[in-house]
C-alpha cells in the first residue's frame, strides 16, 4: 500500500492506483515497462512499455527482438497531430501475422468482431461458418441501422424487413421518402416508382425518354406504354406497332386481337346522328346516291376500305355515321310511303272512273 491505497514510483502525490512519473527522461528511454530475453546472449525477446521518444513525444511500444535489435510490432505515439498506431508495415493483425491492410481481423469462431453497449446487444461482423456466410448486422432480437448525418438512413428489423426513410418497416422494403422513390437504371434508362409530380398518387414510369413495358412470366408483355402517352396491350416486345401520327393524336390505346366484354359504354359525346332529322338537312335524291357508288365503291360520309386499312376509324365516329345511314334509310322510307299513298289515291280515281264509264257503255247498248 502506498498513500490512501495509491502507489508512486518517483512521485510523492499519486493520481493513481500506480502512478510513475520521470521529470527530466532521456530520450528514447521506457519510463516504465516489461522486457523478456529468451536466451543467455540477449538476441531474442520482448518488450513492452510507455517510452519518452524524442521531440518530446511519448507513446505505448511492443517491440521484438530477433536477432540483437528491437523492432516495433505495434506502437502508439502522440504529436502535435495526434495519434499515430503503426504496427507490420503501419498494418495492424488480430488474430493474424501478415496483416494484408490497415487493420486485418481473421477468426475461425463465426463473429470476428463485435461493438455494442453491454454483451448481447452488439453489431456484428461475421465471417461465415455456414457455407461461407459473411455479414456484418446485430445477433439479438435489435433492429440494424445505417446512418448518414446522425440519421438513420436504412433500418434492417428483426424479421428481415428493410426499411428506408422509416425506421419501422412494416412489409418486406419499404421506402418513405418525400421527395422521390425508388429508381433503377441500366444503360440510361431510368425506371421510378414513387408518386406522380402533383404527390397525391402513386406514379411507376420511365424518367428518361423511353418507354415502359409491364409484363408477367418473364416473357413477352401485356403493357407497353411509349413516349407519346399510347398504351399498347397484347403485343410483343419486338412487334409494337408505329401509329402513324394522326392516329397517334386521336387514339390513346391500341389492343392486339381484340377485346372481350360483357358491356361496353361510350362516354357522354356532343355529336350523334340527329341532325338528320332536323328540317334543314338535306336528303340527296336516291338517283345521286346511286351514282357516288358507282363511282366511289362506298357510301356517302361512310370512309372507304383504303382509309380504313391505312388510318383506322373511330368506333364513336362510324357509329355515328352509320346511325346516319340508318335515319337515312327511314326518311327514304317515309318518302316512298308517301309517294305510293298518292299513287294508289290516283288508282283509286282512276279505278272509280272506269267504273263509271263502263256502267255508261252498258246503259247505252
Amino acid at each position: 500500500t502506498g498513500f490512501n491505497g495509491r502507489v508512486g514510483i518517483g512521485t510523492n502525490d499519486p493520481d493513481h492506483l500506480l502512478s510513475i512519473s520521470s521529470n527530466k527522461p532521456t530520450d528514447n528511454s521506457f519510463l516504465y515497462g516489461f522486457e523478456q530475453t529468451f536466451n543467455e546472449n540477449d538476441y531474442h525477446g520482448y518488450r513492452l512499455g510507455l517510452q519518452h521518444l524524442i521531440g518530446r513525444r511519448s507513446g505505448l511500444r511492443l517491440q521484438l527482438k530477433n536477432g540483437g535489435d528491437y523492432s516495433d510490432i505495434m506502437s502508439s505515439r502522440h504529436h502535435s497531430e495526434g495519434y499515430n498506431m503503426t504496427g507490420f508495415n503501419g498494418r495492424v493483425g488480430i488474430g493474424t501475422n501478415d496483416p494484408d491492410h490497415l487493420l486485418d481481423v481473421y477468426s475461425d469462431q463465426g463473429a470476428i468482431l463485435g461493438v455494442g453497449k453491454q454483451r448481447g446487444g452488439r453489431v456484428y461482423i461475421i465471417a461465415g461458418t455456414d457455407g461461407n456466410r459473411y455479414a456484418i448486422g446485430s445477433r439479438k432480437k435489435d433492429k440494424f441501422g445505417i446512418m448518414t448525418n446522425n440519421i438513420t438512413r436504412m433500418t434492417l428489423d428483426t424479421s428481415g424487413r428493410v426499411g428506408i426513410g422509416t425506421a419501422s418497416p412494416e412489409v418486406g422494403l419499404h421506402v418513405k421518402d418525400k421527395d422521390g422513390g425508388i429508381m433503377y437504371e441500366k444503360k440510361n434508362i431510368q425506371v421510378i416508382m414513387g408518386l406522380n409530380s402533383t404527390n397525391n398518387a402513386g406514379w411507376i414510369g420511365t424518367e428518361s425518354n423511353n418507354g415502359l413495358f409491364l409484363g408477367t412470366n418473364n416473357e413477352g408483355s401485356n403493357i407497353y406504354l411509349d413516349v407519346h402517352d399510347n398504351a399498347f396491350i397484347g403485343f410483343e416486345n419486338s412487334n409494337i406497332p408505329t401509329l402513324s401520327s394522326s392516329n397517334r393524336e386521336n387514339f390513346d390505346l391500341m389492343v392486339d386481337e381484340g377485346i372481350i366484354a360483357e358491356d361496353l359504354a361510350i362516354a357522354e359525346r356532343a355529336d350523334w346522328a340527329d341532325y338528320v332529322f332536323d328540317e334543314e338537312y338535306t336528303l340527296k335524291p336516291l338517283s345521286e346516291v346511286k351514282q357516288f357508288i358507282k363511282k366511289n365503291k362506298h357510301l356517302p360520309n361512310i370512309p372507304s376500305q383504303k382509309e380504313v386499312s391505312k388510318k383506322g376509324y373511330s368506333v364513336h365516329d362510324i357509329n355515328v355515321r352509320l346511325l346516319e345511314k340508318t335515319e337515312e334509310l327511314v326518311l327514304y322510307a317515309i318518302q316512298q310511303e308517301e309517294k305510293i299513298e298518292k299513287q294508289e289515291l290516283k288508282i283509286k280515281e282512276l279505278s272509280k272512273r272506269l267504273d263509271d264509264l263502263a256502267k255508261m257503255i252498258t246503259k247505252d247498248e
